[in-house]
């Protein structure tokens, strides 16, 4: 493969001014495509793995199909859009119409919707949201240009900062310690024939996103306004957790007693649930690919350094297909806490329905409490005041 390199910084300005304008002449160009798009389809295989590597974390890639609608004056995602497994095209699992994010339970036969930002992003608003940045940032930023006589790789680089784009605008992350010396890099290759994208990297202190996209059809004629009610049943059942807004099957289990549980550690130790003897007991149900659940890790090290275990203590539940992850995760963050694997089964029966969700139990494990997400000193707060109520 023919590759051609040329270094370009915003910032830094390492090369000719010819370079740089010759990048952001070509990455303009793809906006602009981008943006005759009124609505697109594709099929979007995307999965998460190690930086440096290729292997997927949970041992097997994800298909999905996506409908797109271009939405210039949305300002949190930029699109409206319909996502749906590959295997079944015909239900909707999650969606976005410029006011609300949906996620529908075709088990439960339920959805719910919430005002804040989705957590979930197509293809193409999330690499206008990269070009974008690019193009009119003041960070430090250099980009690598592979050429190929198929595609051209832009290579972008961002140093001292965690920045993901979750949305149309960067969310830069501020984790405990300092951001110098981070470096976060995002890759969009393009096609050069049609001059739009089809694959997007991400890679952050941790993991990586890979995501790739195959059979795109688009139209740059009106479709009409998007309908997040076109793709729900007119009988299926809304679900309000709480103030929130959010779809909250947990509250079905409290004060009930959580069946005992014989799960395994990462270092292949088997627990039991009914062996945990504090006064209050929590259960975090968390992920790696959660955002708010990695905010709570620092404020969970400061519980396990404040209680004895005789008065409270608490587990964190991963999924087993995030072993992997998880043990080199806790390495990173020196975590001492208790963690153990579950099957999805353990989430299920705890109704769990996003993370983190925080669910608090007494001496008989029957459940007092339940709190939903992690904001700092908002969630910190409501997690110490119930410990407090509840010994």
């Amino acid at each position: 493969m023919k590759k051609t390199i040329f270094l370009v910084s915003f910032t830094l300005l390492l090369v000719s001014v010819g370079s740089v304008a010759q990048v952001k002449k070509e990455l303009k160009g793809v906006l602009e495509n981008i943006n005759k798009f009124k609505k697109v389809s594709y099929k979007s295989t995307n999965f998460f793995c190690y930086p440096g590597d290729t292997v997927p974390m949970t041992g097997e890639k994800v298909n999905e199909f996506y409908l797109e609608y271009y939405m210039s004056l949305d300002t949190m995602v930029g699109a409206a859009y319909a996502k749906f497994d590959w295997s079944d095209t015909t239900k909707v699992l999650i969606g976005y119409d410029g006011n609300k994010q949906y996620k529908i339970d075709w088990e439960e036969y339920a959805f719910f919707k919430r005002d804040y930002y989705p957590n979930s992003f197509p293809f193409f608003a999330r690499s206008r949201a990269v070009i974008e940045y690019v193009l009119n940032t003041n960070d430090s930023v250099v980009v690598d240009r592979e050429v190929d006589s198929r595609f051209i790789a832009y290579h972008i680089s961002i140093f001292n900062e965690r920045i993901e784009f979750a949305a149309r605008f960067p969310c830069y992350i501020n984790e405990p310690g300092s951001n110098i010396g981070v470096v976060s890099e995002y890759t969009l290759w393009v096609n050069r024939k049609t001059w739009l994208p089809y694959k997007f990297k991400r890679t952050l202190p941790g993991n990586t996103i890979i995501d790739e996209i195959s059979q795109l059809k688009n139209s740059t004629e009106d479709p009409g306004e998007f309908n997040m009610a076109d793709y729900i049943p007119e009988d299926m059942k809304l679900w309000v957790g709480n103030s929130r807004d959010t779809l909250n099957f947990s509250d079905e289990i409290l004060n009930t007693i959580v069946h005992n549980w014989h799960l395994c550690d990462i270092n292949k130790q088997y627990h039991n649930l009914i062996e945990e003897s504090s006064k209050v007991y929590m259960i975090g149900c968390t992920s790696l690919f959660c955002g708010p659940c990695k905010r709570s890790v620092p404020f969970l090290k400061e519980l396990y350094s404040l209680y004895s275990n005789k008065d409270f203590s608490f587990v964190s539940l991963y999924k087993e297909e995030e072993r992997k992850g998880v043990i080199h995760y806790v390495k990173d963050k020196d975590i001492r806490f208790d963690i153990l694997l579950a099957p999805q089964s353990t989430f299920d029966s705890l109704k769990v329905s996003f993370t983190p969700t925080f669910i608090f139990l007494d001496e008989e494990k029957r459940v007092k409490r339940i709190i939903y997400g992690f904001t700092p000193g908002k969630t910190e707060a409501e997690i110490k005041e119930t410990i407090k109520e509840l010994l």
